[in-house]
């Protein structure tokens, strides 16, 4: 097979006057190159790993872990001396303060001489009493004493009514062999009449004896009828004397509530603040004092209002710091704490009310709405420990939490995520 092309044309192709093209690289150039890729793989990791937290600043307060407690006047009255201190620790059920609710007349005190009548009055039901016991014990051993004759006589009579039957069985036998005693002469009819009619007069004796029985029997049963019935009336009478008694009693206590009123502790505690004093005229309902209960060596929380806004990342163990008014934090420096227990209902704080009143949903702007968040101090901080000691329920804290927390790839790729979630 021919050539398709001419051997001066395929030697030409094959002789070259220059050789291949070599790209060169001098080492400041590799070195740059790598520098570079390792920046962007480090911006890269960075930006996944490292981010920052929106903070939010809320205020709050500090209180006992066992809360603190209102105690305050059941009833209008003034405030009596010997009162509990500030300070002081006091037992459950153990008197806070007393009111007094005397009222005076021109005659004195109204109370006090309500209070002598009632008690005179009840002196006199419980002598009352006691006598009708003691009327109720006499009549009852009369009627025993009468029970006790009624059947020595009931048995007598019996004793009597057999003899009585004898004696007429004996005429009888003798009135029936008379009529022999006639035929044969011994005897006269007349005798025989007057033996028949001395037969007829014991039976009648008989008859009589066994009417006097059935009436002893009866008043027996009545007396012994009278006997079982003293105590029932006994009972009745003393029930009717002991309900008047107890409610000479109800209005003796009632009377002595309206006189002098005892506030007492609902538990064992320390008293926080006093707010009446000696002498002092008080209003029901008005705030008298403050108890922390468990006393001194409840450990304090703080509780802080977290608006509506911040509280969406809020959970138990999320690490807050806190700042106390009381305490310039540039020169004691901040308290380490974390989230104990978050509210799961948004409240409306009562700027003059301790307890808060639960709504049914938050404000549009949030102003209002807040969720009530129990923050617990941690021990940990030494330079803190130094100075926590000096702490006192009431104080008033800053607090700074985290609301959020995202990394910066996050933050990068926030509209392409917002443009996903509208997609949807």
């Amino acid at each position: 097979m021919p050539d398709l092309f001419r051997r001066q044309a395929i030697d030409q192709q094959r002789q070259k006057f220059h050789g291949a093209i070599v790209l060169t690289r001098s080492p400041q150039q590799a070195a740059w190159t790598v520098f570079f890729v390792l920046l962007v793989l480090a911006l890269i990791a960075f930006a996944a790993t490292q981010g920052f937290a929106r903070q939010e600043t809320v205020t709050g307060v500090l209180l006992p872990s066992g809360g603190v407690l209102r105690l305050v006047a059941p009833q209008a009255g003034v405030v009596l001396p010997g009162g509990a201190a500030q300070g002081q620790p006091v037992a459950a059920n153990a008197p806070v303060l007393r009111l007094s609710a005397e009222q005076s007349s021109a005659t004195g005190p109204t109370q006090s001489a309500v209070a002598d009548s009632l008690t005179s009055r009840q002196r006199a039901l419980l002598d009352e009493l006691k006598q009708q016991a003691e009327q109720a014990r006499q009549q009852a051993a009369a009627l025993d004493a009468r029970i006790a004759n009624l059947d020595a006589a009931l048995q007598q009579h019996e004793r009597e009514l057999a003899l009585q039957r004898e004696r007429i069985a004996v005429m009888q036998d003798i009135a029936a062999r008379y009529p022999e005693l006639v035929r044969s002469g011994a005897v006269s009819p007349v005798e025989v009449a007057e033996k028949n009619a001395e037969v007829l007069d014991q039976r009648a004796r008989l008859s009589t004896l066994e009417r006097q029985r059935l009436a002893l029997q009866q008043d027996l049963a009545s007396a012994r009828a009278q006997r079982q019935a003293v105590p029932l009336q006994a009972e009745r009478e003393g029930s009717q004397l002991r309900r008047e008694a107890q409610a000479l009693s109800q209005q003796q206590a009632e009377n002595e509530a309206r006189r002098e009123t005892a506030v007492l502790a609902p538990q064992a505690g320390r008293i926080g603040t006093v707010l009446a004093s000696p002498g002092q005229s008080v209003a029901a309902g008005q705030l008298l004092a403050t108890l922390l209960p468990g006393g001194s060596g409840s450990a304090l929380e703080a509780e802080l209002e977290v608006p509506t806004r911040a509280a969406g990342f809020v959970k138990p163990g999320t690490l807050v710091k806190l700042r106390v008014d009381a305490f310039p934090y540039a020169r004691f420096g901040q308290l380490p704490a974390h989230v104990r227990e978050v509210s799961q209902s948004a409240v409306a704080m009562a700027p003059t009310d301790d307890t808060p009143a639960v709504t049914g949903s938050a404000s549009p702007g949030g102003s209002s709405g807040v969720y009530r968040v129990r923050v617990v101090i941690d021990a940990t901080d030494s330079a803190a420990l130094a100075w926590r000691d000096s702490l006192k329920a009431g104080m008033r804290v800053q607090a700074s939490l985290v609301a959020e927390k995202r990394t910066l790839i996050e933050w990068v790729l926030e509209p392409l995520a917002g443009l996903q979630v509208a997609a949807r």
